[in-house]
């Protein structure tokens, strides 16, 4: 999945699960209670600028989210009793985009759509569990997923709460940085300004170029560098870039690669091209060595690195996502890495990033 699609489905896309049993059901229908539930818990401690800030570049805000669900579990409810008395019904459709836009989500209070949620979510609970189990073989027709039967159509409507409420948490994540005195989070932050020239070379040349500044790359590296995916931009341009840590962009406990790119997108900074790496190393020759400290935690990119914030090249966790520079014994290296999803970054760790 892209990185602007992990963004959008923090849990992944729907994946409806065939061999669904009495027990998987049971279980599912538990899960109900727990949305509205949950919406309160992450959004009650949230102040009016949070609550407007939209999840990621172009997405809802949590306002929105909030009306939305209200909006589609009517929606879903009245769907389910259709197609428990009608024969394979059409599920009606609707601009989820466009009733998001209407007034009422501006100034509608986010309470009376979870209180709308809590109850429509009781009513519905007791509709489905009084279902007999073969009643949730019946069918319903939907424009999305085509003919399906109501267990997977409750699959869908539990993952959709879900989805939502991890959109919320993950706007959470990179907004709750109050503990950290402002003058430490980008722009107020110390940083490292550079104007970079990349392209205008080819691969080949920007290869030999690596090689005349003496600079070293190591297995990842030179498996990224020779990928048909990694491209040179045939046009010379300058950008500038900003080198800052984890911590000033908001994180005193360090933070997933994710994270770290949805709050530099939300703080106006970009990722870099990924062949900005290379023109970088060539460019910085002076750049000091730092030696391993005993106390670094195992969490913590190499001493003396900067890892070159860029979008990889696959999903691949096994394939290199990214070049990291650094100087060992007074020789320059250009480094891949290799880091999963799950990783988190120490909020030592120095990052670059582009700015317009």
């Amino acid at each position: 999945m892209a990185l602007d699609e992990k963004i959008r489905f923090p849990i992944g896309h729907f994946e409806p699960r065939l061999d669904f049993t009495n027990e998987n059901r049971k279980h599912l229908l538990d899960q109900i209670p727990k949305i509205a539930k949950t919406l309160r818990e992450i959004t009650q401690d949230l102040n009016d600028e949070q609550l407007r800030t939209p999840y990621r570049t172009g997405g809802w805000t949590v306002i929105q989210i909030v009306h939305h669900l209200a909006d589609n579990d009517m929606n879903a409810y009245i769907r389910f009793k259709r197609a428990l008395t009608e024969d394979q019904p059409l599920a009606s459709s609707y601009r989820e985009d466009l009733w998001a836009s209407l007034q009422e989500y501006q100034d509608l209070a986010m309470e009376d759509s979870i209180m709308l949620l809590e109850v429509l979510h009781k009513r519905f609970l007791t509709l489905l569990r009084g279902l007999q189990p073969e009643q949730f073989n019946r069918k319903l027709r939907t424009e999305l997923l085509g003919t399906i039967s109501l267990d997977i159509a409750i699959q869908r409507f539990v993952w959709h709460g879900q989805h939502h409420i991890a959109q919320i948490k993950s706007l959470k994540s990179v907004t709750e940085i109050g503990v950290l005195d402002q003058n430490e989070i980008y722009p107020h932050c110390p940083m490292e300004i550079r104007v970079v020239e990349v392209g205008g070379v080819s691969k080949p040349r920007l290869k030999h170029k690596l090689k005349q500044c003496s600079i070293r790359m190591n297995e990842y590296g030179n498996k990224l560098f020779d990928d048909e995916k990694f491209i040179v931009s045939p046009t010379k341009m300058r950008l500038e870039t900003v080198e800052l840590a984890v911590r000033n962009l908001g994180f005193l406990d360090g933070a997933t690669t994710l994270q770290l790119f949805q709050m530099a997108d939300n703080l106006g900074l970009q990722l870099c091209p990924m062949d900005l790496g290379a023109f970088l190393r060539i460019q910085y020759l002076d750049q000091p060595e730092i030696c391993t400290s005993s106390t670094e935690k195992g969490n913590q990119a190499p001493s003396g690195s900067i890892t070159i914030a860029s979008k990889p090249l696959t999903e691949d966790d096994y394939f290199p996502k990214g070049f990291y520079l650094r100087r060992i014994e007074d020789e320059l290296w250009l480094r891949g890495y290799i880091a999963d999803d799950l990783h988190v970054w120490n909020p030592n760790d120095r990052f670059i990033f582009c700015r317009t």
